[in-house]
């Protein structure tokens, strides 16, 4: 059924990300139509209509990359450096998966609370598949593949537990697939993976220069990840998987990729991933790369190579929210740049550039988009020049949360 929605504050999250006073949405499972609210309730007197004072009236949010397993995790896991973090995960990691579903379910309730719509969740188990179909929220979720050494069990495996993903996708559940990063998987592994994907369809993720570490693994074969895979995992690798990140990045080709962190990426590899890859995406967690690596992506670095850029929390692993509110003023703090203009960045980097990684038909106010639309309120009207910041740096808990034009909250 049809119906009306609007505030004193509109959202678009286009590309110009234009923000409107006093507009409203005609709206079913899909928007109908945008315009002045006053007008629309005119044209549609029928329709059942209510207007939003100091609100915000905007796209649900999406969080493109998180890990709900391990939302079990509080202070079992190392920070300040990466090397560090990696070794207690292999250490503690197991135990942070007992017992979780509780910690999941609250994990989402947090996504739906700030306003997220739809999710890509990184999965190891699918231990949070299920829960995910008895929410609201649509979700891609990429089943993620590990192995430093080929082992043609361990894909065949891989092949049988993607194929049960596959059987539960509905219209809210999409199957994609990840390859952990270039420290973690072999390359004929990441090529078998990468396969699946062009064969079933389906998106990619890959965590990618997140780390020093990693950087100077890849791309010399030394550092801390000398002893990283006889110390943690029995084997033996006096170098790099690969022949280096263009190696890696060129495996990727004709994909639909999300390339996660890349702080460490030079401007050559970034566009390299620009030309190489057909749709590729950038992700950063700002938040878990504070705790990691301390060092934040490099924004003027992806505008020159064409990438957009989404923001998302990671999982509990290394942040301590899965609010995307939180992370989003996390943004804020990690780059030196205009405010008003990085606001910008970061709302569309929650809103219309997740969409496009995810591969989603919404993060926009549109006709035509999926009707996942959210209104904040306020005790005092933003002014339109400073309205995108102060809703960054005041919006707590969404006040209505629709979802394919269903009311959630």
């Amino acid at each position: 059924m049809q119906e009306i929605i609007g505030a004193s504050l509109v959202f678009l999250c286009n590309e110009k990300c234009e923000v409107l006073e006093d507009y409203g949405v005609v709206f079913d499972e899909k928007i109908v139509e945008i315009g002045d609210y006053q007008s629309l309730t005119l044209k549609y007197p029928h329709l059942k209509a209510q207007f939003f004072e100091n609100s915000v009236l905007l796209p649900a949010f999406i969080n493109a990359h998180t890990h709900f397993e391990f939302s079990n995790n509080k202070a079992s896991f190392d920070y300040g450096s990466f090397s560090g973090w990696l070794g207690s995960v292999l250490n503690n990691g197991g135990a942070i998966l007992e017992n979780c579903q509780g910690a999941i379910q609250n994990a989402i309730n947090t996504q739906l609370k700030s306003g997220v719509g739809s999710v890509g969740a990184i999965s190891n188990h699918l231990i949070e598949v299920n829960l995910l179909k008895e929410s609201p929220l649509s979700a891609v979720v990429f089943l993620e593949f590990l192995g430093s050494s080929y082992s043609l069990e361990k894909l065949k495996a891989f092949e049988a537990k993607f194929k049960e993903l596959k059987d539960l996708e509905d219209k809210k559940l999409k199957a994609a697939l990840a390859v952990h990063a270039p420290y973690s998987v072999q390359k004929d592994m990441a090529l078998s993976v990468i396969q699946l994907a062009k064969d079933s369809q389906s998106l990619l993720s890959t965590h990618f220069l997140e780390s020093f570490e990693e950087l100077e693994w890849v791309e010399n074969s030394k550092g801390w990840f000398e002893n990283f895979y006889q110390h943690f995992l029995k084997e033996s690798h006096s170098k790099s998987l690969y022949k280096g990140a263009n190696d890696y990045i060129d495996m990727f080709k004709d994909t639909h990729t999300l390339f996660v962190h890349n702080q460490f990426a030079s401007l050559e590899a970034l566009k390299r991933i620009k030309s190489q890859v057909k749709n590729a995406f950038l992700i950063t967690c700002p938040f878990s790369n504070r705790l990691l690596s301390g060092k934040a992506l490099d924004l003027e670095r992806a505008k020159e190579a064409g990438l957009s850029v989404s923001v998302a929390t990671d999982g509990l692993s290394s942040n301590i929210s899965l609010s995307l509110l939180d992370e989003l003023r996390a943004f804020l703090l990690s780059h030196n740049m205009p405010l008003l203009e990085l606001a910008k960045i970061a709302l569309l980097g929650a809103t219309r550039h997740g969409a496009k990684a995810l591969a989603l038909n919404n993060g926009e106010i549109e006709a035509n988009k999926r009707a996942d639309l959210s209104v904040f309120g306020f005790n005092e009207k933003f002014t339109k020049e400073q309205a995108i910041l102060q809703f960054l740096l005041h919006a707590k808990e969404v006040e209505r949360l629709f979802l394919g034009g269903k009311r959630v909250i």
